[in-house]
This record gives C-alpha cells, structure tokens and sequence, in this order.
C-alpha cells in the first residue's frame, strides 16, 4: 500500500527498506526454516543422536553463513515448544558444521536461520545419525 513495485532481484542481500538511506537493499531480512519435529525413534522409545551434518548449498548459489540451533523432546509438541536449543552454532560459507554432541530424545529439531544485514543463504542437506537409545522415560 505504499505506491512501491517490487520486483526480486537475485543480485540484491537486503530488503529495499524505505529506511535504507543507501538504497542499495542493505535492510535485514530474518530467514529461517525449521526442520521438526522429526521421530528419531520407534513410537514409545528415545533415539540417541550421535552425529547431524549441516551443509550448505554451493555451486552457483551465494552463501554467506547460516546459523543452526538444535532442539530435543520426548514428545513433538515439546520440540515445537522449546525456547531453549541444545546446541547452536554458525556454519560459513560454502560448508559444512558437523555437530558431534550426543543427546537423546524421541522426537528432534532443527532451525537454519540468517539475520545478518547484506547476507544470504542456501542449504543443501542435512543429516541426522540416530540409534534406538530405550524406552521413553515418563
């Protein structure tokens, strides 16, 4: 409702704000995506996460950093809930963050993020290595 046409323009890392003085798309945009809950064990049981890979994307996409922060729960609607992430880190550039902390759960998740102004981001995989851990403690 501003009277503004917009059009995407893949070369630009910002938002065209109207309070970006510069305008040259310098304004942050907050991305992010989450990946849960995701079952890491059978119904009733707790998986024990030994390894998750985080890489992102190459080729021809530009990728500045990602950030990734890593929830666990008993129960999905406990993932979904939590505010408080197990692990976090950032992965730069075209790589990959190998996260080696074990913990167990039933029930995994994950938020790839990026809030950093002139910055953007891709993400190939990621992969979850998980192993039947015992019964869900009540």
């Amino acid at each position: 409702d501003d009277g503004y046409l917009r059009t995407y323009d893949e070369t630009m890392k910002g938002d065209d704000l109207s309070g970006d003085a510069a305008g040259d798309g310098g304004g942050i945009i907050n991305s992010y995506v989450t990946l849960f809950p995701q079952r890491i064990s059978e119904p009733g049981y707790e998986g024990k996460v030994n390894k998750i890979t985080i890489t992102t994307g190459g080729g021809t996409r530009d990728t500045d950093s990602l950030d990734y922060d890593v929830y666990i729960s008993d129960t999905a609607q406990g993932a979904l809930d939590s505010t408080t992430a197990i692990v976090s880190g950032t992965v730069s550039g075209v790589d990959r963050a190998v996260i080696s902390e074990r913990f167990a759960g039933a029930f995994l998740g994950i938020k790839i993020s990026n809030d950093s102004a002139s910055s953007s981001w891709s993400l190939e995989e990621v992969v979850t290595e998980a192993v039947p851990a015992g019964r869900v403690r009540e």
